[in-house]
């Protein structure tokens, strides 16, 4: 939208006077421009008497020097040069000059003043983002307000607006970035947290119910269970050894099952134990070893348990020959011959 005015009111050609006259005195937000085609034109303000006397033929411009809003839009380009801003700005605007305005016969004061305008507004919004119209129209105000001054024209009461051109899938896609960024934020907590801010989230998120909770958490313990059983398969697959085994065994017991299981027979053997049951193995491989009897081992550990020194027992004085230990029925002897 662009609105401007017409500073020159009227413009008169007045004839030579031959008789002593005064020029009418200009009224309040005018002035008046004197045009001479032989001298220097002068300039009446407001408040100020006319020329009196012969000023010969001239021509008469009533200026308009009151304050005026104007506006205009310009379209300039973005850091991106497929993308653009429309820019819209609005200011206040005074005639200083009076005489620069008649002499250059200015009609429309918002399109002498577009070129210089335009070219500040342009050279600021080129570093700006088309995502980022706040920013442009905020430098662009700075940037119009701190130009030099006019020596024809005051300006100022810079408003500026600035809207990106075609870009509404670009606006869509940044609103939904910039959505997901402040979830990302919010998040935080709950993803740096241990797992009870992540099973709160869950049921914050579906309005108290458990049951979500509950089945990720079985799908977690079926989950782990199944990375055992492979890691079992894996080291049962293997050449262990039968100790190696058992403790394969052990551990597995415990992870799957809890508390402290030492394989099928419910004992777990001792150091001594172990190296006892390898010597043994090995010796039986190298088929230097007879079983024996358990009571066999038995009268040779206690055989080995007495001293040296021991004096042997005393032995039973033999009976004679007629004499027996007893009868065929077992009943002692009466001891008569």
């Amino acid at each position: 939208m662009t609105r401007t005015y017409n500073p020159i009111l009227e413009r008169t050609e007045v004839g030579r006077s031959w008789f002593r006259s005064t020029s009418p005195a200009p009224e309040l937000g005018t002035a008046h421009v004197l045009i001479r085609a032989s001298a220097e034109p002068i300039v009446v303000w407001h408040g100020r008497p006319g020329p009196t006397g012969r000023l010969g033929d001239h021509r008469r411009y009533i200026i308009d020097v009151a304050n005026h809003g104007i506006s205009f839009t310009v379209k300039a380009a973005s850091a991106e040069a497929v993308f653009s801003f429309s820019v819209q700005v609005e200011l206040a605007c005074r005639v200083l000059n009076p005489l620069t305005i008649a002499r250059d016969n200015i009609q429309d004061l918002t399109a002498a003043l577009l070129p210089s305008l335009a070219r500040e507004i342009r050279d600021t919004a080129a570093r700006f983002e088309v995502l980022r119209p706040t920013d442009a129209a905020r430098a662009i105000e700075l940037r119009l307000s701190s130009a030099h001054p006019s020596q024809d024209v005051e300006l100022g009461g810079y408003s500026v607006t600035v809207e990106p051109v075609n870009t509404q899938g670009v606006v869509e896609a940044k609103q939904e970035l910039g959505v997901q960024k402040l979830r990302r934020t919010e998040m935080r907590d709950v993803s740096h947290g241990g797992p009870e801010e992540q099973f709160a989230q869950l049921l914050a998120t579906n309005n108290g119910d458990v049951r979500e909770v509950l089945a990720f958490l079985s799908n977690e313990r079926n989950a782990e269970a199944q990375n055992m059983l492979k890691g079992l398969q894996i080291a049962m697959g293997g050449n262990l050894e039968d100790m190696d085994v058992a403790e394969v065994h052990r551990t597995a017991f415990g992870n799957l099952f809890g508390g402290k299981h030492s394989g099928f027979g419910g004992q777990r053997e001792s150091m001594r134990e172990r190296v006892e049951r390898r010597n043994k193995a090995a010796a039986i491989e190298s088929g230097s070893v007879v079983e024996v009897s358990d009571a066999t081992v038995s009268k040779e550990a206690r055989a080995a348990e007495k001293p040296v020194s021991a004096a042997p027992a005393k032995a039973p004085s033999e009976k004679p020959a007629g004499e027996s230990a007893s009868d065929s029925n077992g009943a002692a002897p009466s001891g008569d011959v």
